[in-house]
């Protein structure tokens, strides 16, 4: 018992002291718990439904018309329906879901400007690790779109590129986010605007 407790002192002070090693085990916790959840999940109506407008849609034109009452963009029906060209096992929706939240959260572990505690908190709160995780929906994709804004916004100054793809990925996620991208957008072109012409009154003023 003294060489666990030993042991497990040592692991607990190499994750307080490397962050790369506090990343690596928590989303391989958050990962493997995750799969288990999310493969012991009985998939509900709602998540289903994707699945089977993708199945029963044969070219792109019929999946555009079986998805416009839908009320959510195009992005996560076109994965759904490139599965769908492969295996017709919902299952692959649920890995893919899989992988698009675990990423949501590593780079957030990776990029949040936090302390330990409160990213850890946040990747095993409610929504990144139940209803972002478990229910197989367009929300973790979502996610994944304003965690890569937050990141490229910081290169906005040298690159607008990225920030206008991750935005136009955000746009195309869900109609939550949809929302979020427009707020964005406009404070973001604000930003630009209010640049330019305080640089242009400042070279007026020399």
């Amino acid at each position: 018992m003294t060489f666990i407790k030993k042991r497990s002192q040592d692991f607990l002070h190499v994750i307080r002291e490397n962050d790369r090693v506090f990343e690596r085990a928590l989303i391989s916790i958050f990962f493997y718990i995750g799969a288990i959840g999310i493969f012991n999940h009985a998939m509900w109506r709602d998540e289903l439904n994707g699945w089977l407008l993708t199945r029963d849609s044969h070219t792109l034109g019929e999946l555009i018309a079986n998805v416009k009452y839908e009320g959510h963009p195009l992005l996560w029906y076109v994965l759904l329906d490139f599965l769908n060209r492969f295996t017709a096992n919902p299952v692959a929706m649920q890995v893919l879901h899989l992988i698009i939240a675990t990423s949501s959260a590593y780079l957030f572990l990776k990029f949040a400007p936090f302390s330990k505690l409160p990213k850890a908190l946040f990747i095993f709160g409610y929504l990144p690790f139940y209803e972002f995780l478990l229910i197989s929906r367009n929300y973790a994709i979502g996610l994944l779109s304003i965690v890569l804004f937050c990141i490229v916004f910081e290169t906005r100054k040298r690159n607008y590129l990225w920030v206008s793809l991750s935005l136009a990925l955000m746009v195309n996620t869900n109609a939550y986010c949809l929302l979020i991208a427009i707020a964005l957008f406009f404070n973001f072109s604000g930003r630009i605007f209010i640049q330019k012409t305080y640089s242009t009154i400042k070279l007026q003023q020399v």
